[in-house]
């Protein structure tokens, strides 16, 4: 069964709708209603409900419409990519995704020239970076006549920045830079915890934890899919059982609920939903049954494709996540399309 396509934000079907009925007015209205975390949420989800078709002058627009012209233009560059390795991608596939993304970039920045505090903005520049350094770092490579020293993005440095004057901190502005950071993308597991450290420790609610959790999945993630160090491979595997490890985990879990007890719950639903799935995953990958329990029981439905989908294939997610409901005594969810 294939996800939701909302993933339970109900600002998405509202968004679609006014969309479908080219209500500009009241997109607008929505998008401003709304956290920016849960905007940026929405703007996605949009992007992969929506079939690929030209939008003609993108540019005339007003800022808030661009953005959400931007965030779907940018899944619309995955969409065109696919989720196979690098290696497996025709060339025309890179070639339309390389266009999409470049046209999504350019697209914020004629939005930013009015919306330069909105971080939703900035969380889907940080997430279509994820594209575009790479092709940058090609071309790069071509016109140096070899490989450059690293990736040196502007981009990156310059929403970063901005997200500090923004007026409302976004998690998933920070989820995208951390996974900018990640050994997956342009970075390495340094410079993804450094990452991680800086925007946690700025948290405003114990639902940011999720991004060290995500962290922590991120780096199991690597080993057991990319690295092709075997022995590298088998040590951190061999980790994984020690009690220091688990004694981390353990640590970050109950550091989340004794912050959790002592706050309101009054939170984005898109920060709720992104500590609910990674801790989820985290968990029950690390065979913390016990631990993913009370994890898995608010997740409930709000089950999201990322990060469920590095794992599982999409018609197989809600199969697997009712088998660790069982294993930690939970019922089995009726999940429907």
């Amino acid at each position: 069964m294939p996800l939701n396509g909302d993933e339970g934000n109900p600002a998405v079907p509202q968004a679609l709708s006014l969309w479908n009925a080219q209500d500009w007015r009241g997109l607008k209205s929505l998008y401003r209603s709304l956290p920016a975390a849960d905007r940026t949420h929405m703007i996605i989800r949009m992007g992969w409900a929506l079939a690929f078709h030209e939008i003609s002058n993108p540019y005339d627009y007003e800022p808030e419409i661009k953005v959400i012209i931007a965030g779907i233009t940018h899944i619309w560059a995955w969409k065109a990519r696919g989720f196979g390795y690098g290696h497996e991608i025709e060339k025309q596939d890179w070639e339309k995704c390389d266009y999409l993304a470049e046209q999504a970039y350019l697209i914020l920045k004629e939005a930013e020239k009015d919306l330069s505090k909105d971080s939703a903005l900035y969380a889907i520049m940080l997430y279509n970076e994820h594209l575009l350094a790479g092709f940058r770092y090609d071309k790069r490579a071509k016109d140096e006549g070899g490989k450059p020293s690293g990736y040196i993005d502007d981009v990156v440095n310059h929403a970063v920045d901005q997200l500090e004057t923004c007026t409302e901190q976004n998690i998933l502005a920070a989820h995208a830079h951390i996974l900018f950071d990640s050994p997956k993308w342009h970075g390495d597991l340094n410079r993804m915890y450094n990452t991680t450290h800086y925007h946690i420790s700025k948290r405003p609610s114990a639902y940011w934890l999720g991004l060290h959790a995500m962290a922590y999945f991120e780096e199991w993630y690597w080993y057991v899919a990319f690295e092709e160090d075997a022995q590298k491979a088998k040590e951190y595997k061999n980790m994984l059982d020690t009690l220091p490890f688990i004694g981390e985990i353990h640590k970050l879990n109950d550091a989340y609920w004794n912050e959790r007890s002592q706050q309101s719950t009054n939170a984005p639903f898109a920060e709720k939903i992104f500590a609910y799935n990674y801790f989820s995953i985290l968990l029950t990958q690390l065979c913390q049954e016990k631990l993913a329990k009370p994890h898995l029981e608010e997740m409930g439905k709000t089950v999201t494709f990322i990060p469920w989908c590095r794992v599982y294939a999409e018609d197989e997610i809600y199969k697997n996540i009712n088998k660790f409901r069982a294993k930690t005594g939970l019922k089995k969810i009726e999940f429907k399309d």
